[in-house]
């Protein structure tokens, strides 16, 4: 088991915690108390859990309430707010790793079971960590996840924005594809997200992009996970049919696959109110 030093601070209603591992800093931030049903969340790549999950907990109806809930929200190392470089890293951690930063956090603070809830690759590497520890999970939805290794075009837009980071750092380009990777036409909510994107440490965003695109396939042996699952996606996604393909071979005793009417992949930003009261259900259904 890995050596944690533990800091802590409190902002208002929500606790703060930096969790050193062997892999380096996890960032959580907790709202609920742990002695009450633990949901666990993880961001896709470029985003933090704040741009990733606030719009969406934000759209539950006023009855809905999750005060009855303990969120724990991951950042990935080094993609917090005002996270520092990763200096002391020689190499980011695998998502192999980065699930076992999770089990650690189960261990630390005595979760005997929880729900996650993933949206790309935050939702690889809760599978991962559903695979490693299945006795744990009591379901999981995940939103726009591949779990296969990347595609051809990920490959190439990988290896692009890494080079625009490396040469002339975070700025309107670099904006301006992870946009792309997130929408795939014109809409309000692109306009609103890109000016946040600017939070990032340039160098531990590049880390996690090789990491992304360095991913191994795992469908041969998510495809087996007994916890309960619903896979979302967009029905019109430009990863519709890889979405399809490769859900489909898992069984259907246990996931769930559900397509929305939309043709982007941050369904957190597009869809929120259909995905929350989707949540909502699955999570009184366990």
């Amino acid at each position: 088991m890995e050596e944690i030093s533990l800091e802590s601070e409190v902002h208002n209603k929500e606790r703060v915690e930096n969790i050193k591992t062997l892999y380096g800093e996890l960032t959580v931030t907790i709202h609920g108390r742990l002695s009450q049903p633990i949901i666990i969340t993880y961001h896709d790549v470029g985003l933090n859990h704040r741009l990733c999950f606030e719009k969406l907990f934000r759209a539950a109806q006023p009855d809905d309430t999750f005060d009855s809930y303990c969120i724990i929200h991951v950042d990935a190392p080094g993609q917090a707010e005002r996270a520092e470089e990763l200096c002391y890293l020689d190499e980011y951690p695998t998502f192999d790793q980065l699930a076992n930063q999770l089990s650690t956090l189960l261990d630390h603070f005595s979760i005997e079971n929880f729900v996650g809830l993933g949206v790309g690759v935050g939702g690889n590497i809760l599978c991962r960590l559903a695979m490693k520890r299945p006795e744990t999970v009591r379901g999981l939805m995940i939103i726009s996840t591949s779990l296969s290794r990347c595609t051809l075009w990920e490959w190439a837009w990988s290896k692009a924005t890494m080079l625009l980071l490396d040469y002339l750092g975070m700025n309107s380009v670099v904006r301006r594809m992870l946009i792309r990777r997130y929408f795939s036409e014109k809409c309000p909510q692109a306009e609103e997200l890109s000016p946040k994107l600017d939070f990032h440490n340039q160098f531990n965003l590049y880390k996690l992009i090789c990491s992304n695109y360095m991913r191994d396939d795992i469908l041969h042996v998510a495809r087996h996970l007994t916890c309960e699952t619903i896979v979302v996606f967009g029905k019109h996604s430009s990863y519709r049919q890889i979405y399809s393909e490769a859900y489909s071979a898992f069984d259907n005793r246990f996931c769930r696959i559900v397509e929305m009417e939309d043709s982007n992949d941050l369904l957190v930003w597009t869809q929120p109110g259909p995905l929350i009261a989707l949540f909502l259900s699955f999570l009184h259904q366990l």
